[in-house]
């Protein structure tokens, strides 16, 4: 009988911290709530809307991403794409600094409170950076590659638009400034420039089109349950982004109307990306080969 009291007691106790590293710092039970989490939030529209809307734009994602995924297989093998080359020290040096970097944001959120937003999109893209800088190239690492270049939009706008929405420790808005630039430019620069991932080929729209589907069912399949389930707009996924200028015009239909206003500025964001780090190594690695000769 005691064993059990005791666990219930511990049980009680991991859930209590649990609550204060993730949740205290966004929204306590009758004692405050932020503009990003909290039950006014969770009662911007109904959670059936919710999940109906979710569930039918993510079953239009994800047809269309398994039709576009298997084009870019059939890319692969065309651009004769080179499997287990090891990352260069650089790479690895750049994979290291984004890695403190995430320690540092996770200790800043633990400390208020706010590990919740550990979810958000651009530290998911910082993990598949790390993934690709770390590890030999792959069919999986050419996926992930493409992928995150409609992810690493999602930064370029945090980085440009900043939400400092209780960032209040010494430095952590300059922190979140670091990784949101890093995450935007870097960490696709260093995965290009290094000759590991410089294909032409990947850079044409289709594939552009079909990176932007995975971030488009990370948010309705993990960010808006997880939304629901904690009361915390992980995203903007559970109530509106107050700077968003569309949100009177389309109200609760925000969610579906964001992934046609804002896909058009991610294709461009990428090409524009792309474009420049291409023409930068395609120029290095003609310096290379005139050297060589």
């Amino acid at each position: 009988y005691m064993g059990r009291i005791t666990f219930l007691v511990i049980m009680e106790l991991f859930f209590r911290f649990l609550r204060r590293i993730f949740l205290d710092g966004i929204w306590i039970p009758g004692k405050f709530e932020s503009s990003d989490g909290g039950p006014t939030c969770a009662s911007y529209s109904e959670t059936s809307f919710r999940v109906t809307l979710s569930v039918i734009w993510a079953l239009i994602h994800i047809i269309y991403s398994v039709y576009l995924g298997r084009k870019f297989n059939k890319e692969i093998v065309k651009a004769k794409f080179k499997s287990k080359i090891k990352p260069s020290t650089i790479e690895v040096l750049i994979a290291l600094s984004q890695i403190l970097v995430l320690i540092v944001q996770f200790s800043y959120k633990t400390y208020t409170g706010r590990v919740m937003y550990m979810f958000n999109p651009c530290h998911i893209t910082i993990f598949m950076q790390i993934y690709l800088l770390l590890t030999k190239t792959s069919r999986l690492g050419a996926h992930i590659f493409v992928i995150q270049l409609a992810w690493a939009f999602g930064d370029f706008t945090g980085f440009l638009f900043p939400d400092y929405t209780g960032l209040v420790l010494p430095f952590e808005k300059q922190f979140f400034l670091i990784e949101h630039f890093v995450g935007a430019f870097i960490g696709p620069a260093a995965l290009i420039l290094s000759g590991r991932y410089y294909y032409p080929s990947f850079s044409q729209w289709k594939y552009r089109t079909y990176a932007y589907a995975p971030f488009s069912l990370y948010n309705r399949l993990i960010l808006m349950p997880l939304g629901i389930l904690t009361w915390v707009s992980l995203n903007f996924n559970l109530c509106p982004c107050t700077m968003d200028p569309f949100v009177p015009i389309f109200r609760k239909y925000y969610l579906v109307m964001a992934d046609f206003y804002l896909f058009v500025p991610s294709i461009i964001f990428q090409w524009l990306l792309l474009s420049g780090l291409l023409a930068v190594a395609k120029r290095i690695h003609s310096n290379k080969k005139a050297k060589s000769q």
